[in-house]
């Protein structure tokens, strides 16, 4: 069954079987032994960059324009409404490494809080616990290109790409810019995330005697995403005992810093639960970089600069061993606070959090800190953390901005045959770049969570 103006196919069990076995043959053996009939069917839906999987907790499926719709539209069969409609997000698995960011926006601020690319990430919270309140995009929702694309008369060119949005000097407004260029009929190969949602009898399975061992293998993948949550409480005493050894001092930063400092520990000791970024190369997980990239380098004629463009991640994810890099300008993370007014400069800021984790390393060293979080002791062994502000060098810990590429060549990609496009310089002085961390592996050092 293809559904009419739908990016939605139904197959049976035995034609994706080869398929979801390549992503996960552990899955495979537990579903094989449930002897699948014709009946137990699945769905292949093909999501186009940009195009919202789970708007504010509503499931969404993709039309043939390029659109979204809720599951509840008009135009969706009542077979297909009927087959999804177990869980505000069924359970689902993406098959062709594609990725998927999981978000939040409030008050004009964009909350990352994962992207993935692993076979099956769809759905497991919520068909064992109550809706969650986020969103979820084909591709990455919050990557952004650090030069300023905001000249009226260059981002005029766009339109003989499909660009009908305005000129965005937000980071996070470039997204719908970004989408529009994807979807244009020229581009020749069109990105897309296919995810396959089981169907309702299968949930049905699930929770019979019959579906023990499946129950027991997604409750299993449930534990394995909450393990951040689940140790809450542990960082929170950390946290505690840490911040009380600083108030013996009359220390107290202000609490944004903090946040983003909690972050960044966060970063290094349970990467899996904490976004970052990196710079996009050739890889199209999240999105069909090089084709934005030939666009802006082509169309728009970006001056200058290289057109990096910044991609969320997870420190260490699928035994990459890339640096990744945090934004004091534009914090993503979920508990961030907001912007203090006691906060001087961004500078200053900078300064702070070198401070905080030296003087954490400190306290670590000499037993202050309560530490009941495997790995924690030895964050400052094996992971480098690096400063950087575009003012220049501002001490022996604070690198200048401009000296980013040199220890990460990505940073200045260029798509297909570079030399076309001449010497690029890195965008230093963008707001990403401004004042940030990188966060890196030391040389033959390995974390193990």
């Amino acid at each position: 069954m293809r559904a009419p103006n739908l990016s939605i196919e139904e197959l049976s069990y035995c034609k994706v079987r080869d398929i979801v076995k390549k992503n996960t043959p552990d899955l495979i053996k537990i579903l094989d032994e449930l002897s699948p009939n014709k009946n137990l069917t699945l769905l292949k839906v093909a999501y186009p960059f940009g195009s919202l999987i789970l708007d504010k907790a509503i499931l969404h499926l993709p039309t043939e324009k390029y659109e979204s719709i809720p599951l509840s539209h008009p135009d969706v069969p009542s077979k297909i409404k009927e087959s999804l409609g177990y869980s505000n997000l069924p359970l689902g698995c993406v098959i062709n490494k594609r990725g998927i960011e999981i978000y939040m926006e409030t008050l004009g601020k964009l909350h990352s809080i994962a992207f993935f690319n692993s076979p099956l990430n769809l759905g497991l919270w919520e068909i064992f616990s109550p809706p969650t309140p986020f969103s979820i995009s084909a591709g990455a929702r919050s990557l952004m290109l650090l030069p300023k694309i905001s000249d009226n008369s260059a981002h005029a060119n766009l339109k003989s790409c499909g660009v009908s949005s305005s000129s965005s000097c937000s980071p996070f407004g470039q997204w719908q810019i970004f989408r529009e260029i994807a979807s244009h009929a020229n581009q020749p190969i069109p990105w897309r995330c296919e995810v396959l949602f089981f169907t309702k009898k299968w949930i049905d399975i699930m929770h019979s005697p019959a579906g023990i061992k499946l129950r027991y293998y997604l409750l299993n993948k449930v534990w394995e995403q909450t393990e951040y949550n689940r140790n809450r409480f542990l960082y929170d005493e950390m946290w505690e005992s840490f911040f009380r050894s600083l108030s013996h001092r009359r220390i107290k930063p202000i609490s944004y810093i903090i946040d983003i400092f909690r972050h960044l520990i966060a970063l290094a000791s349970c990467p899996k639960t904490t976004v970052a970024y990196k710079p996009a190369s050739s890889t199209d997980t999240a999105g069909p970089i090089d084709q934005i990239l030939r666009v802006y380098l082509e169309v728009y004629k970006l001056k200058t600069y290289a057109p990096t463009i910044m991609i969320p991640c997870h420190f260490l994810a699928d035994n990459s061993k890339d640096a990744v890099y945090y934004p004091i300008q534009n914090p993503t993370c979920w508990d961030s606070a907001p912007k203090s007014r006691d906060s001087i400069s961004a500078k200053k800021d900078l300064e702070c959090l070198v401070w905080l984790l030296d003087a954490f390393q400190n306290e670590l060293k000499h037993g202050n800190v309560n530490v009941c979080i495997p790995g924690i002791n030895e964050i400052f062994d094996k992971v480098n953390f690096d400063f950087f502000h575009s003012d220049g060098n501002l001490n022996d810990r604070i690198q200048p901005s401009s000296n980013m590429p040199l220890g990460d060549k990505n940073l200045v990609y260029l798509p297909g045959n570079s030399n076309q496009y001449g010497e690029r310089k890195f965008a230093d002085r963008s707001s990403f770049a401004r004042s940030c961390i990188r966060i890196s592996l030391k040389q033959n050092s390995t974390i193990t969570h």
